[in-house]
């Protein structure tokens, strides 16, 4: 991992979505982790 984890909510009244954000080395791929619905679009 290039830094510690990261970790957060997003609000949307009445809910909030808890998240962690994990970033690898050498330009390498994030990952967002979270319970929050993934828009389709």
């Amino acid at each position: 991992m290039r830094h510690l984890p990261s970790v957060g909510a997003v609000l949307a009244p009445p809910e909030s979505h808890p998240y962690l954000v994990v970033k690898q080395d050498n330009n390498g791929t994030t990952f967002v982790i979270s319970n929050a619905t993934k828009p389709r679009g």
